[in-house]
């Protein structure tokens, strides 16, 4: 039993986030990947959710609770008229929330467990070698230090993010009306564009860290709005002065697309989306599965293209070579959230 006052059903998708694919503000439609179900009605507040997902000491979990409070005030009615006219400071608690929200799912912990467990492996393989003794036992403590590393990998990941959110306060965000739109368990997407289609560093086999040239995120927010927090040095999203960008109906197409290769299991939205119009993405994600597994996916969506977006900034960037990507001459390396 949960202590009076705490929380136990921990959600690593927000209510907030999920009401906004509900035309009820309680119930969704729901598409299980893994067996082909789809549910006309579910609670949402069964959703993305698990006992304790933050540990029992509730203190991720309330610092989570105020993020969400701040970000539902910041984004209002999603009108036009209320994105048009948001400040700075309400766009900085969007950026902050869509940040957090790419790093509390578990996708995002299996993520950051598999750079522990590589890590450890190295370590523990070169201990091996320089002390003589027998490797059989690497992959074994690399398991072991990862879970030292992750003892609650879902608060983990969080705090890693709020540790590291200064590191995207240069980015830029903006709104683009796009009817249609799903979310998935993973909803905000890490992708990086300009890397995907650069002549060079298209070569290069990770996307990089926060501080990378060309890092972008990209989440759905609504049935008809997705949320684009971008490097405004490399990107132009929709016209300059406004910050509203529109998408095509083949935009939406490739947006959920990418919501459902990069699910850990299911997909969301408010009876838009019917499991025949998920025809063509569930294709793609066997594809790519059959060539990377069941695990995390580095998303790569290059030649996926977006007509709301364009790559600015086409420097070949000569000087630099395939052991480091260019990072963003702004991007602040301190702490803090």
């Amino acid at each position: 039993m949960a202590k009076k006052g705490q929380v136990k059903r921990q959600h690593f998708v927000p209510r907030c986030l999920l009401r906004r694919f509900s035309q009820s503000a309680q119930t969704t439609s729901v598409f299980v990947i893994g067996s082909a179900t789809f549910v006309e009605t579910a609670a949402i507040k069964t959703q993305c959710a698990a006992d304790y997902y933050y540990g029992h000491d509730q203190r991720v979990e309330t610092k989570l609770s105020h993020l969400e409070d701040a970000y539902a005030a910041a984004i209002g009615d999603l009108s036009v008229e209320t994105l048009e006219s948001m400040s700075e400071p309400e766009l900085a608690k969007i950026r902050a929330f869509v940040h957090v929200q790419a790093a509390r799912t578990p996708f995002a912990s299996e993520v950051q467990r598999n750079a522990y467990v590589d890590f450890g492996r190295q370590l523990y393989a070169a201990h091996a070698k320089v002390n003589k003794l027998r490797g059989d036992r690497v992959i074994q403590q690399s398991e072991r230090f990862a879970d030292d590393e992750m003892g609650i990998p879902g608060a983990h990941t969080v705090d890693l993010a709020t540790e590291h959110e200064a590191a995207i306060a240069d980015l830029q965000v903006k709104f683009v009306v796009a009817p249609g739109l799903m979310i998935s368990d993973h909803p905000a997407l890490s992708v990086n564009l300009w890397r995907d289609e650069h002549p060079r560093f298209s070569e290069w086999p990770v996307l990089g860290g926060l501080l990378t040239k060309g890092f972008m995120y990209l989440m759905p927010t609504a049935t008809n709005r997705l949320i684009v927090v971008y490097d405004g040095d490399t990107y132009k999203v929709g016209n300059d002065g406004s910050r509203i960008a529109y998408a095509s109906a083949q935009d939406v197409v490739a947006l959920n697309a990418l919501q459902t290769v990069n699910a850990s299991r299911l997909l969301f939205d408010s009876t838009v989306v019917k499991p025949f119009d998920l025809t063509m993405a569930l294709h793609i994600r066997n594809l790519i599965r059959e060539q990377e597994g069941p695990g995390p996916l580095p998303l790569r969506p290059a030649g996926i293209p977006l007509s709301f977006l364009r790559i600015a900034d086409q420097t070949p960037y000569d000087d630099w070579t395939l052991a480091m990507l260019p990072s963003r001459p702004n991007a602040s390396r301190s702490k803090g959230f």
